[in-house]
């Protein structure tokens, strides 16, 4: 006798782990009401099983249909490579998950057990070509899924463990962003020798219009014509920096001189006084993990 309830209640509570632990393992910030729900929704999936109706749902091309709108559902969308990591983690846990009861179920089991289990896979005719494909192609496929999800996750790791969070004000307007620790960043205003993080300008939406147009010009070598549109206090904060990139020897950054910036990181906290942020209209991180690539220099003032 199959119990609903029971089944239904079962699935939404496998589908919430499931999507917890790809949560966790990804490091992505999610709402609970967003995972229960859903997990609601493949706990409902179940149900479809005891009608025949619905037997198209459980084909393979309906299963990867149905996983992906649970991971929509649940961490929602940020870009077609963000949203295959975590269909790919999704997936290895659901793996990884389902081995460790299949291996603790055959753990249990009596020699009788495992005895009459292989008398019901023998019936079932496992030798049949079928069954032999999928284990040819099956082994392979998930020594490369496991090892490409793993080294994906390390890559994650290893950038997040470089994170930190940016807080500041400009002329009196604060802003927080997350910033990237790049060791690789030497850029320095060749008069002050200030160090100069990068900061992207939709994490500071107080920026005047002009100052924003500004940014979109430098890149462009257009800066003289674009200085006078700028009022005195702006103008007072401003600085242009040469700087130089693949192919251009003559780039200019605009940045500006903040009131004052904190860098915290774990229980360490970093205030900075000499430090310029160079503004830039472009998405430093393709997933939106980090907004601002701090220079390395400015980890070396005193913590507290």
């Amino acid at each position: 006798m199959v119990y609903i309830d029971l089944l239904f209640a079962q699935n939404v509570l496998i589908d919430y782990l499931l999507l917890s632990l790809t949560s966790i393992w990804r490091t992505e910030p999610v709402k609970k009401w967003r995972m229960w729900a859903a997990a609601v929704l493949g706990g409902t999936y179940v149900l479809f099983f005891f009608y025949l109706r619905f037997g198209f749902l459980y084909t393979f091309l309906a299963k990867i249909c149905f996983s992906c709108i649970l991971v929509l559902l649940a961490f929602g969308f940020a870009g077609w490579r963000p949203f295959f990591r975590l269909l790919a983690t999704f997936y290895m846990t659901a793996f990884v998950m389902g081995g460790c009861v299949m291996a603790l179920y055959w753990l249990l089991q009596s020699q009788v057990d495992v005895l009459y289990a292989f008398r019901f896979l023998r019936s079932a005719d496992m030798m049949q070509c079928s069954v032999l494909g999928v284990l040819a192609v099956g082994y392979p496929f998930s020594w490369w899924f496991s090892r490409w999800t793993y080294r994906s996750l390390q890559r994650q790791k290893l950038v997040f463990d470089q994170l930190l969070q940016v807080a500041g004000t400009v002329l009196g307007h604060r802003f927080q962003c997350t910033g990237l620790v790049d060791t690789g960043n030497q850029l320095y205003d060749p008069i002050s020798r200030m160090p100069v993080m990068l900061v992207e300008v939709a994490a500071m939406p107080f920026l005047p219009a002009p100052l924003v147009r500004m940014v979109d010009a430098a890149s462009e070598g257009r800066l003289d014509e674009m200085l006078d549109t700028l009022d005195d206090a702006w103008a007072s904060q401003l600085r242009i920096i040469p700087y130089r990139t693949v192919g251009r020897a003559d780039a200019w950054l605009v940045a500006l001189r903040p009131d004052g910036l904190s860098l915290q990181m774990g229980e360490r906290r970093y205030d900075v006084r000499r430090v310029l942020i160079g503004l830039t209209s472009v998405s430093l991180s393709p997933d939106g993990t980090y907004q601002a690539i701090v220079h390395p220099s400015l980890l070396q003032y005193q913590a507290s």
